[in-house]
């Protein structure tokens, strides 16, 4: 198989601020993989969890090629051990790897190519119920209360939405976190149906933090907190058990042998394809998750609807959906999912069934 990409500058609507920067725009790579005249597509988004840019997508590429062009797109055992060749175990911990989000995008352009030569979704093809697929959260980030409200109520307007991520860590400190949220509640009282309030701090709390935002929040309707204290201080959750409502991680979860070590002092996992490295890694994560009793959700980082609508293929495989940054995109370059009732709705075409503008 011929692989080849193409890099694509993003830019946001709303600039997305969360406890450790703001972002108002992204360099992506378009992935292509060619063979038997038939083209998969795939997407690296570039992130800090796994640490890739579309520079060094371009350099994992160039150094996988030679075992690559050597195989097709079919023998997705085989290329997820040439994948292999980008582990490292230079953040210290057990399992993680590098490239989580260039493997992402050629394991996704893998699955694309296999659902267009057999003529089926890729849904379809892993055995998966679409209508099993639950509504999708939309992110609010770091900002003042009144811009809090104005987003909150943009969303609803633009894509009527009801369920809010709501971002939480301000450096401003708690106080701050509880007033945007204040605003947020208020805003979103003018929704057509009561809306459904997520947080997610991550890790901008410290555990005495947590141990008073977890209350408050609970007290006020919030399903669940995601990522409450900073990656590397996982003993710290100890101290927030029992928490009143779930708690879910992100960030230290990359890969399903992250599951185990920490199943014990928390409620479930956030699932992104960015970081474990595809839709096979994904799966195993939901198995090793359920195994300890653990709730699922798959979210996203900066991708536009074609890497958005690969993680919709599994979405049925999930409790929980955060589909949402191609909606905050000026400059989505695919069409791919539905939008339908605040669901991420992947199509009947082949593969991934997505198209480019």
């Amino acid at each position: 198989m011929i692989i080849t990409s193409e890099r694509l500058t993003l830019e946001k609507i709303t600039p997305l601020r969360i406890s450790r920067g703001t972002s108002s725009n992204s360099v992506n790579l378009f992935v292509t993989v060619e063979h038997e005249g038939i083209c998969g597509f795939g997407e690296l988004a570039p992130n800090s969890v796994s640490g890739d840019t579309a520079e060094t997508g371009e350099a994992d590429i160039e150094s996988l090629r030679p075992a690559l062009n050597a195989m097709a797109p079919w023998e997705l055992d085989r290329i997820e051990g040439a994948l292999r060749a980008l582990d490292s175990t230079a953040s210290g911990m057990e399992g993680v790897g590098s490239g989580g989000a260039v493997k992402a995008a050629i394991e996704m352009a893998c699955h694309d190519w296999l659902g267009k030569k057999l003529g089926v979704p890729v849904w379809k093809l892993l055995g998966l119920e679409r209508a099993r697929i639950v509504e999708t959260s939309v992110t609010v980030g770091i900002q003042s209360p009144t811009d809090a409200a104005i987003q909150t109520r943009d969303w609803h307007t633009r894509t009527g939405a009801q369920v809010l991520k709501i971002k939480l860590g301000s450096s401003d400190g708690i106080e701050a976190d509880q007033a945007m949220f204040a605003a947020i509640q208020e805003a979103a009282q003018t929704f057509s149906k009561p809306a459904i309030f997520r947080v997610d701090a991550n890790g901008g709390w410290s555990v005495a933090d947590a141990q008073k935002m977890i209350p408050w929040l609970a007290a006020r309707g919030v399903e669940y907190v995601e990522q409450p204290l900073e990656q590397g201080n996982e003993d710290g959750l100890s101290a927030l058990r029992p928490a009143v409502i779930p708690i879910f991680l992100d960030e230290t979860i990359r890969v399903a042998a992250d599951v185990p070590r920490v199943a014990s002092r928390i409620d479930g996992v956030n699932v992104k394809l960015m970081k474990c490295g595809g839709l096979r890694e994904a799966l195993r994560i939901i198995a090793v998750a359920k195994a300890h009793g653990l709730k699922t959700m798959l979210g996203c980082m900066g991708e536009t609807s074609l890497a958005i609508t690969a993680g919709a293929q599994i979405g049925a495989a999930f409790d929980h959906l955060d589909l949402d940054s191609h909606l905050n995109l000026k400059n989505d370059p695919f069409i791919g999912a539905d939008w339908h009732e605040g669901k991420v709705i992947p199509s009947d075409s082949p593969g991934l069934g997505v198209t480019q503008r």
